[in-house]
């Protein structure tokens, strides 16, 4: 893997850039090179709205006749958060994609999760309990989660949050049919280094009518 970054100030906002080229050194089940590009631009509009909006894009990946290529499509991100009365505390958010065709991360552990984990609670799982998500692969769907995060004064964290995928195009996806979900955490410390949180989620999918439900508790010892 090689690759660069860059990084800059511009438009009184914040633009990341990137570019890597992956080389498959193991031929056996097809050649899986490709080259992964990203652009982001975050950027306060108004005094009221922070935006970030991200692309990544897979493409010259061809493993060949009768094998399935892993990285070949863009997704496109938009993360927003609204500024209130307390900007500090209370965070109106509202997060959405579109992906298009398979896109992946350049280097991310497996245990790291899907490509949407950062979008919503309901796309967060974890490598221990296997907590329940909403397909969090962003491959063929479109979607979207939108909450509000309260952090009181500083000393407790409540969340609450709903959000939806919609497949669309080949569906080479998990999701075949519109999923829906609700999630909700709450967090706070009970010493200086004794963090306590709790999650729940619900999830629908499809119109048979299956969902899910996951609840988990963490003590977290910082050291």
């Amino acid at each position: 893997m090689a690759g660069v970054v860059g990084f800059f100030e511009f438009d009184q906002g914040y633009l990341e850039t990137g570019y890597a080229y992956l080389s498959d050194g193991d031929h056996s089940n097809g050649d899986h090179s490709y080259h992964n590009l990203t652009a982001a631009f975050t950027k306060r509009y108004f005094g009221k709205i922070s935006n970030s909006t991200r692309v990544i894009v897979n493409v010259g990946q061809d493993p060949g006749p009768g094998i399935e290529d892993t990285a070949d499509g863009v997704l496109f991100l938009s993360e927003n958060s609204l500024i209130t009365s307390k900007p500090l505390t209370l965070v109106p958010y509202a997060n959405f994609w579109a992906g298009f065709g398979k896109t992946q991360s350049v280097a991310r552990a497996g245990a790291a999760e899907d490509i949407l984990r950062n979008t919503g609670l309901t796309f967060e799982s974890d490598g221990l309990t296997g907590y329940p998500t909403l397909d969090a692969t962003a491959i063929d769907t479109v979607g979207g989660a939108i909450g509000i995060q309260n952090l009181f004064s500083l000393e407790q964290q409540l969340v609450m949050e709903v959000s939806a995928v919609v497949p669309h195009g080949n569906k080479e996806g998990p999701a075949k049919d519109v999923q829906l979900g609700a999630g909700i955490r709450y967090q706070r410390p009970l010493s200086n280094s004794v963090i306590f949180r709790a999650d729940a989620m619900y999830g629908h999918f499809g119109d048979d009518n299956d969902s899910s439900t996951g609840i988990r508790f963490e003590l977290r010892r910082k050291f």
